[in-house]
């Protein structure tokens, strides 16, 4: 089934282009310089400016001006300390991922339940030239994600019928509507398995998914391993292994803080 396009929410532009700068030193993990900035996301340099200035000016983002660079200061990472702290097990949680990542050599993804989709948290990419590149805060239709998948295999047959429909409902093409009793059976077979494994919902890609003890907000967490196809396939049952033995050793005691109802 086709991917259907992400939710399209109205936002402003000029906080919009702050978000996207921040996540832009979030992706290259440096520092940055105005030109660097201004040509990577297509933004007029006046504008860009205008925004560092006032991120500068607010200590959110400081200016090497030896060097003409800018970089994102503490006080970025302190907003989100209070909220991720809990779900990062005081990087426990980014420890996993690392060394799955190292394990695997594939990307690692963390993701929750967002509505009728599944959000992606946080990213280790794989270091590979060839690879599975994803941008965290992505949104994909629940059922069509290793790591939506996952989700959904905490969930009773009465609650993925009754998310079954609101996804029909939503859906606007009859192509992309869900056979509930064909999902029904494919997720008791990964919760029979303990994973999920998809290989046709992104071309050439295929990724391994896990439920994980962990709970962002009300909506409980799933790990994934990503990469092509060729690559990632003869290798599976090294992932799913790696998967369960690294959260055991990372998040133990995880099940106490997992509320095993509905998200």
């Amino acid at each position: 089934m086709p991917m259907s396009s992400n939710p399209k929410p109205t936002s402003v532009k000029s906080a919009d282009r702050v978000i996207t700068i921040l996540e832009l030193f979030a992706l290259r993990q440096r520092p940055l310089n105005l030109t660097e900035i201004a040509s990577e996301l297509s933004y007029p340099m006046s504008s860009v400016l205008a925004i560092l200035k006032s991120l500068c000016a607010k200590q959110y983002v400081h200016f090497d001006s030896e060097h003409k660079v800018y970089i994102p200061t503490l006080r970025v990472a302190m907003m989100g300390g209070w909220l991720m702290g809990g779900l990062f097990r005081g990087g426990a949680v980014i420890a996993l991922m690392q060394q799955l990542q190292r394990d695997t050599g594939e990307t690692v993804i963390l993701g929750a339940r967002n509505g009728l989709y599944a959000q992606y948290l946080h990213t280790v990419q794989s270091r590979e030239l060839l690879r599975f590149y994803l941008k965290p805060g992505l949104l994909r239709p629940i059922t069509q994600s290793a790591i939506g998948r996952a989700l959904l295999s905490r969930y009773s047959h009465d609650e993925l019928r009754e998310l079954i429909g609101q996804l029909n409902k939503e859906s606007v093409l009859e192509k992309n509507l869900i056979n509930a009793n064909h999902l029904v059976t494919e997720i008791d077979e990964i919760k029979a398995q303990g994973y999920a494994y998809t290989d046709r919902l992104t071309e050439g890609i295929c990724a391994i998914g896990m439920p994980i003890p962990l709970v962002y907000g009300q909506s409980q967490c799933a790990i994934a391993v990503a990469g092509p196809v060729f690559r990632l396939k003869r290798k599976k049952e090294k992932v799913v292994t790696a998967i369960r033995a690294l959260s055991g050793i990372y998040l133990q005691g995880g099940d106490r803080l997992a509320d095993h109802g509905t998200p």
